[in-house]
Parts: C-alpha cells; sequence; structure tokens
C-alpha cells in the first residue's frame, strides 16, 4: 500500500508543479484543507470538551485521523476528524472508565485494530445495505443528543458529564441553578451560527464566526463587567504530543472489546457514509475496503496519543470540497495546519468561552439532524416510519450500538414480511383443473388429466426462509398426500436457501412413506446440485428426477394410471 500511495503522491506532486491546471489545482486543495481546518478546529475543541476528554482530545483526533486517514483512505475529498456520533459514544466509554481513563483509549486503539480487519475481510461494502430509514433515525438521534448534551454546559453546570438520558431526567436541576450568562454566550454564538449572512460565510465558515465573534463578545461583556466572568477552556499545552503506551486489564478485556466493537462499526458506518456523499458531490468511486483500512489506522494513532475516535466529517469534507479541494492533499493540508495551530496558538485557544463551544454545537447537532426525512416523515411508508422512530428512540433511551442493532432488527423483519409475500405469490400448488398462467398449453392439458390423481407444486424465482413457515401452511391447507403422485416444480427456480430445501425434503419424506410418488423436475442444475448436496433428494431415484416439465409432467401421469392399474 504504502509504495501505491508514495507513487500517487509523486504523480500528484509532478503534475501540480510541472502544469498551469496543475498548479491551480494545488491551489484549490490547499484552500480545501485550510477551510476545512477552520471548520474543523472550532468542532474539534467542542467535541473534545463534551466527550469529557478535553480539547487537546479533540485536535489530536482531527489531526491525527485526518492525516492517517487521508494518506491511507481512498476518499480523496474525505476530511476525518471527531465526529457527533463518535463523540457521543467515546462520552459514555470515557464515563465508565472513569477510574482509569487510559482504559478509554485503549478502546480506540482496540476500535482502529478491528476496522482495520474489517476492511481487510473486505466487510466495507456491507454499508450498502444498512437502510435509509436506520440512517435517518441514527443520525437525528445523534443530533439531539449532541444538543442535550450541551445542557449542562449552557446552564453553567460545573459537575462531570451524563448520558443525555440522565441529563433530560436532571433537566429540572440544571435550570434551578441556570447561570443566566453562559446561557447568554452560548445563545449569541448560537445565533451567528446561524444568522451569518451567506457573503461573509463565502468568506469565513459559519463555525468559525461564531467563534471568533462570539468570543469577542464574550471577553468585551466580561470586561465592560455586563455579565458575570464565563468559563473558559483553561490550560493547553503546547508541547509536541507525545504517545502513550495502551492500557489492558484482564479482567475488563471482553469489556474493552464490545466498547471498541461498537467504535469501530459505528466509526465505519460514519466514515463509509460520508466518502459516499463526498464522491456523489465529485462524481468518483472509492474502495469502502481501503477506507476502513486508512480510518483504522487513523483511530490507532489517534488513540495512542490520548485522541478522540474518529472518522469521516460530513461538514468538514463538504466545505473542502466547495473550496476546491479534490485530492488527498487536502485532508492532509487539513491536518497540518491543525496541528501548527496546535503547537503555537494554544495561549489564545485557552481563553475561549466553554459556552461558546456549546453554542456552536447546538447549531452542529441541528445541522446533524435528519431534516429531508423529518419534513416528509408523513409520507413515507408506515415501516419505514416505523424502523426510523425505533432507532431514534432506543438510541435516545439506551445508545448508539443498540439503536442501530435494534432498528436493523426491526428492518429485517419487515424486510422478510415482505419478502415473504412477494414469493409466496410465486409458488402455486395445482391440485384441481384449473390453468396457471405460466405454464405451456400443452403442460396445462397434461396437468387436466391429472386431476383428482396429481398435485403439482410449482415454485418461480427465488425462496429464503422468509416464506418458510407460509409454504408449510400451505402445503398442509392442500392435503397433499391424499393424492397419488408429487410433482415438484422447481425449473423456474434460481435460488433456494437451506430452510426451503428442508421443507421440500420433508415434503418428499411425508410423501414416499405415505406410498406416493414423487417427481422432480428441476433444468437449473446449479439448484438441483446444491439440494443434492445438501441431501435433500437421497431418497428420490434418478429415474423420477426430469430436466423438461413436459417429460415430467407426462411421467407423473403414467405413474398415477399405473398406480391405478395396480389397484385395480
Amino acid at each position: 500500500m504504502s509504495v501505491r500511495i508514495n507513487h500517487a503522491l509523486k504523480q500528484y506532486l509532478t503534475d501540480a508543479l510541472g502544469t498551469p491546471s496543475g498548479r491551480n489545482q494545488l491551489k484549490n486543495d490547499m484552500m480545501g484543507g485550510l477551510m476545512a481546518a477552520v471548520v474543523s478546529l472550532p468542532l474539534a475543541l467542542a467535541f473534545g470538551i463534551t466527550s469529557g476528554a478535553g480539547p487537546l482530545a479533540g485536535l489530536y483526533s482531527a489531526v491525527f485521523v485526518g492525516f492517517f486517514a487521508a494518506v491511507f483512505g481512498s476518499t480523496k475529498t474525505l476530511i476525518s476528524s471527531a465526529t457527533a456520533p463518535m463523540t457521543v459514544v467515546m462520552t459514555a466509554i470515557l464515563s465508565q472508565y472513569a477510574h482509569n481513563p487510559s482504559l478509554a483509549f485503549t478502546v480506540v486503539i482496540l476500535g482502529g485494530v478491528i476496522q482495520i480487519a474489517l476492511g481487510q475481510l473486505k466487510i466495507g461494502s456491507y454499508v450498502d445495505y444498512v437502510p435509509f430509514s436506520v440512517v435517518s433515525g441514527f443520525m437525528s438521534a445523534v443530533g439531539m443528543i449532541i444538543i442535550i448534551l450541551q445542557i449542562p454546559v449552557l446552564t453553567g453546570y460545573a459537575g462531570s458529564a451524563k448520558g443525555a438520558f440522565n441529563i433530560l431526567l436532571s433537566l429540572w436541576e440544571y435550570l434551578r441553578n441556570l447561570h443566566i450568562n453562559e446561557l447568554l454566550i452560548g445563545m449569541i454564538a448560537f445565533a451567528i451560527a446561524c444568522l451569518i449572512p451567506n457573503k461573509l460565510k463565502k468568506i469565513v465558515p459559519s463555525f468559525l464566526w461564531a467563534l471568533l465573534l462570539g468570543s469577542l463578545i464574550a471577553l468585551i461583556s466580561v470586561r465592560m463587567g455586563w455579565i458575570a466572568p464565563v468559563r473558559q477552556i483553561g490550560n493547553i499545552p503546547t508541547a509536541i504530543p507525545m504517545p502513550y503506551w495502551p492500557t489492558f486489564a484482564s479482567g475488563l478485556l471482553p469489556f474493552l472489546l464490545k466498547d471498541a466493537i461498537t467504535l469501530a462499526v459505528l466509526g465505519s458506518i460514519d466514515a463509509l457514509l460520508t466518502s459516499l456523499i463526498a464522491n456523489k458531490m465529485t462524481h468518483s468511486h472509492y474502495d469502502a475496503d481501503r477506507e476502513l483500512t486508512g480510518q483504522g489506522i487513523g483511530n490507532i494513532v489517534s488513540g495512542l496519543f490520548h485522541g478522540l475516535p474518529g472518522a469521516g466529517a460530513t461538514i468538514n469534507t463538504v466545505i473542502n470540497i466547495r473550496s476546491g479541494g479534490r485530492s488527498i492533499l487536502s485532508g492532509i493540508s487539513c491536518a497540518v495546519i491543525l496541528l501548527v495551530v496546535l503547537l503555537g496558538g494554544g495561549s489564545i485557544m485557552e481563553q475561549i468561552p466553554v459556552a461558546v463551544l456549546a453554542g456552536i454545537l447546538v447549531k452542529a447537532g441541528i445541522d446533524v439532524m435528519d431534516w429531508s426525512y423529518i419534513r416528509r416523515i408523513h409520507k413515507a411508508p408506515k415501516p419505514e416510519i416505523v424502523i426510523m422512530l425505533t432507532v431514534l428512540c432506543t438510541t435516545l433511551l439506551v445508545d448508539l450500538t443498540t439503536g442501530v442493532a435494534m432498528g436493523m432488527i426491526v428492518a429485517g423483519f419487515i424486510s422478510a414480511r415482505s419478502m415473504s409475500r412477494q414469493q409466496i405469490a410465486n409458488m402455486h400448488i395445482l391440485s384441481d383443473a384449473y390453468e396457471e398462467q405460466d405454464l405451456s398449453p400443452e403442460a396445462q392439458a397434461l396437468l387436466q388429466k391429472g386431476t383428482g390423481k396429481v398435485v403439482y407444486f410449482h415454485l418461480r424465482g427465488s425462496f429464503t426462509f422468509c416464506a418458510a413457515m407460509e409454504m408449510l401452511r400451505r402445503l398442509s391447507s392442500h392435503q397433499i398426500l391424499k393424492y397419488r403422485v408429487v410433482v415438484i416444480d422447481l425449473a423456474d427456480v434460481e435460488l433456494i436457501d437451506t430452510s426451503i430445501g428442508v421443507i421440500i425434503e420433508d415434503l418428499i419424506i411425508e410423501s414416499l412413506e405415505a406410498k406416493k410418488q414423487v417427481c422432480i423436475i428441476s433444468r437449473d442444475q446449479d439448484t438441483l446440485g446444491a439440494l443434492k448436496k445438501f441431501g435433500v433428494f437421497n431418497k428420490i431415484q434418478d429415474h423420477c428426477v426430469f430436466s423438461d416439465r413436459i417429460t415430467g409432467l407426462q411421467a407423473a401421469i403414467n405413474m398415477a394410471q399405473c398406480n391405478i392399474a395396480q389397484r385395480t
């Protein structure tokens, strides 16, 4: 991989320095990285404080995840940093390991290792199967949680961070001890982020305007005595960061792995969805598995420096693209710029009011919510609404992992029900003389000859476990064993899974035990071979298996007539 990356960078720099268009793109990439850094700075600081790990943890995430994900990932325009979903999970993890915070960052490292494993196992493409309603509920819940987590900051609460649900339960406590000066500064920052004119946004993103003007207003208001002093970020070391070795506790290893899997899965979904948005905007393609590897490397390095876990940051990425960024140099330059700010701007950042960052995060939380879906939810199909609300409510009341898991389970059941209806519609049991539109006139004529003696079980298309129970009910209701010959026609089947194979096997065994004849029709050698390999046709003799429908039906009629003659 390193050879491929070095070659790509060498080729890019050769083009950038050797042609006018290349030099222009180099300038655009640097501008994209600069503007992304401008957006990343206040959000990284805010996410770090919200998580409980401190502002440096957010900045380290933006620097290390941003740099290594850009170098080793596959989405050229992706800007990676601490994100709202990852911050929400990390807040809970830090609270769980409050007695030893190093364990929480060990979880970040393990999460990165798992992401690399997911990439190497080619799991990345499976994110395409996450239903949109699950993603919508997930993003809206994350936005709401980010907003709720700012309540203690905006009300001046000085205690340790609590989960979103516990904050709502303690809302009266926060309001009863409200510090109006903190709320006022936070709301000013929020208003600036919302109301800044578009012309000014084109010069500097709204979040930086909120950070600069909000901090300036707070400083002037305190100096003039208009409001009481507000809390500031405080001491930020400006030394070169040093890595820490991961800490393990044997008794806690299962819990560490569980939390690491949570970070890895959510981080992968977050990054790949942002990659999808980025590639749609730039009309390009990406390798999902390589992207997971890059994200994993970034999170390992971030965890070693006690930084927050990160993923593809949607807002930062969109700003990068709109500013002209089109290559990995934009992500690299964003990380380098933030590192320079970190090493030289600590004394300035220390004076930023915490309430300003909280106001910025309230705006970010609102932006994260899926308003496009929420506005049209009354028009959405009821099953999708159920899925979306299941994810939203479970995430708010329990946690992100459980919310996504419940959403996928509900979506799976709803999809299975829909698939069952479609599959059952392609199942026909003909026991009387009536036509089936998919059969030729010759086949229908043969079936009419077998009326009362031959039962015809015809499957068409794909059949999975979704249709298993309904298939059993229909087979039982038709009293198949009262007929002399059972014809199982699989000639039009594209796929049969194990559950359906077992039902067919049981039908064959019951028919043979009841002294009935069984004919199998299947022209698809793959389907036939799979069922034979599974042992479904072990009790069927070769002369009862036909590749042609007409031949099979004629044989069934002959068997029925022969059976009658023998009885006579």
